[in-house]
């Protein structure tokens, strides 16, 4: 570890683009000192060599913000217990599937701060795209090692910061210019001397109303455009079919979401509108391959498209642009296997099976009928920028995207 002047001590687990360039930056605003843990023992080598990085903004108008004094610890270790054990603040950046793996850790270092005499409570800020990362997190504490549990405090915060490594750098991030990060004060009240650090009410709903918007919306960019053959985020944004269903998309959300989670309709539908501006900027660099990881976990029944899906059905709306969108999503799931395993693995791909074990939704619910009939449209359209979506996006007398199958229904 480096030579560390600064007073108290933050511990960012995980030292990715999000932990490095977003967390990092908020952090580095006030008195404390940053640590990383992390799993790639060459990211915690640089770390520790260099000892400092820079953070670089998408707006060049910006001046960069150099990130001193910092240093890593390899997961697993006990170096990295003792770090924990005496952060006076610890994030998670790692994320929302992978927060189980952290309870040992945690419980460990948790008994090593009450063995050197520490009253306190380890006190956790989950950074984490997901809908209820504290929850997941408090679930694996409590069930692996409820004693520890008791002096662990776990709060939760949203990320709306888009970060990725500066190519033909060791550690430097690209970041858009965004503020604050969020949190949730009630869970982790006081005064935590971190001035980006913004405590804020009904956390959870303000926490799910952000998946189902921001993530949401993004997984649509992000599937639609993979399936057209993009590359550059913006790009996919900014195509007409993709541009076309995302304003389809966006009256039946926001209402869905407004009543469903509770939030005025008006400002709804500007959250949704400064989400669509964002992902459209060509001056936020992004990229769909990263954004399209871990589909099993994007189809999860509580995440970004299933449930706000369920919740547009619910209030009478059409989801046939996230089913769409899910149907996409299979598609893309389907390449991946066949990229790893071969054409065999891709000819035994059964979306209905992977969509139902994925989503826990019945293979005869409307949302896995309408997908698995979406796939098979999006199959004989054929990938790539030049193919014609007009039978997908033309919908049909009610405005439900009717595709070569029977126009609404199921």
């Amino acid at each position: 570890m480096n030579g560390l002047t600064k007073g108290r001590s933050a511990v960012i687990i995980g030292a990715g683009q999000t932990g490095r360039g977003f967390v990092a930056r908020m952090v580095a605003s006030s008195d404390y000192r940053i640590s990383f843990v992390d799993t790639s023992a060459e990211v915690v080598r640089r770390i520790n060599e260099d000892g400092a990085y820079t953070i670089h903004y998408y707006n060049r108008e910006r001046p960069p913000v150099r990130i001193t004094e910092v240093g890593a610890c390899l997961a697993g270790t006990g170096d990295a217990t003792k770090a924990v054990a005496e952060a006076d603040l610890v994030f998670t950046a790692i994320g929302e599937s992978n927060l189980p793996s952290l309870a040992e850790l945690l419980a460990q270092a948790r008994l090593r701060r009450q063995e050197s005499g520490s009253d306190g409570p380890l006190a956790i800020i989950t950074c984490e795209n997901g809908t209820a990362p504290a929850r997941v997190l408090r679930e694996a504490l409590q069930t692996g090692f409820p004693e520890e549990a008791r002096g662990i405090v776990v709060s939760e915060s949203a990320i709306f910061c888009t970060t990725v490594n500066l190519p033909g750098t060791r550690l430097d991030i690209l970041s858009e210019d965004y503020p604050e990060l969020p949190y949730d004060g009630e869970a982790l009240p006081g005064e935590l001397g971190i001035p980006c650090l913004v405590p804020a009410e009904r956390f959870p709903t303000l926490l799910r109303r952000k998946i189902y918007t921001y993530n949401c919306i993004s997984a649509c960019i992000t599937y639609l455009g993979a399936f057209k053959d993009y590359k550059i985020y913006a790009e996919a944004a900014n195509d007409p079919d993709v541009s076309g269903l995302l304003e389809r998309l966006a009256e039946p959300l926001n209402r869905a979401i407004s009543r469903t989670l509770g939030f005025d309709l008006e400002d709804q539908r500007r959250f949704s509108q400064r989400a669509v501006a964002k992902f459209s900027d060509y001056g936020i660099v992004d990229y769909v391959d990263k954004n399209a990881r871990d589909v099993a976990r994007k189809l999860g029944p509580d995440d970004r498209l299933i449930a706000p899906a369920r919740m547009i059905m619910d209030t009478g709306g059409d989801p046939s642009v996230l089913t769409l969108t899910i149907a996409a999503a299979l598609h893309y799931a389907r390449r991946e296997r066949e990229s790893a395993a071969g054409g065999a693995a891709a000819a035994a791909f059964d979306p209905s099976a992977v969509l139902t074990g994925w989503s826990g939704l019945p293979a005869d619910h409307p949302l896995v009928l309408r997908a698995i009939r979406h796939y098979a449209d999006l199959e004989r359209i054929g990938r790539g920028r030049d193919a014609d979506w007009t039978p997908l996006t033309k919908g049909d007398d009610n405005g439900n995207l009717s595709g070569y199958g029977q126009p609404g229904g199921n």
